[in-house]
């Protein structure tokens, strides 16, 4: 009669220190969060927590938009008539709205 033998074996595994070990679904988000690319209206209101007309009423100032428009060399393209949308460059928008949009809206003089 054959006899079952059954081995356990542990097997050290060396992680540099300038590595790290995270979950899968972590590392997803992590990702989804360090997102470069253009996004719509919808995406970036949701992103700031602002809402659509707050942050349209704000981008429609004139000495703003000289400064942000891509035809300026900014990171928000403007819509030209309808069924254009407004699209922002995500990383430099969500900047402008951590560093000047929210000082803004409470009372200091960022923009």
């Amino acid at each position: 009669m054959e006899q079952v033998l059954e081995v356990k074996a542990t097997i050290p595994v060396i992680i540099p220190d300038d590595k790290i070990l995270i979950d899968k679904i972590e590392y997803l988000e992590l990702k989804k969060q360090d997102f470069d690319g253009w996004v719509g209206m919808d995406v970036f209101t949701e992103k700031s927590n602002r809402s659509i007309p707050t942050v349209s009423k704000v981008l429609r100032k004139p000495d703003l938009r000289k400064r942000i428009a891509v035809e300026n060399g900014g990171w928000v393209y403007y819509p030209n008539g309808k069924g254009d949308n407004w699209s922002f460059k995500f990383k430099e928008m969500m900047e402008f709205i951590n560093k000047e949009f929210y000082q803004k809206f409470s009372g200091g003089s960022g923009l």
